[in-house]
């Protein structure tokens, strides 16, 4: 079996979890921790991934029907 591990998004991205009218701070850590901005965190993002056993790695670069706002296959 192959394990992608987390996935890797921008901020308010398909899969960034983010629900409107909640802290962000609501929302746990670990379902935001590839959430990333920019070429050297997702670089160092990836590494975690890699490091924490991930044999592939997932990335949603468009919105998705889990982002509120996103609209599928449009890049936000």
């Amino acid at each position: 079996m192959q394990v992608p591990g987390f996935y890797l998004t921008i901020p308010g991205g398909g899969g960034d979890l983010v629900i409107p009218g909640h802290a962000e701070s609501e929302i746990p850590a670990r379902i935001r921790m590839g959430v990333a901005r920019g070429a050297d965190d997702f670089r160092r993002k990836t590494e975690l991934a890699v490091a924490g056993g991930a044999d592939f790695l997932k990335i949603i670069a468009s919105g998705a029907v889990l982002a509120y706002g996103g609209i599928p296959p449009r890049p936000r």
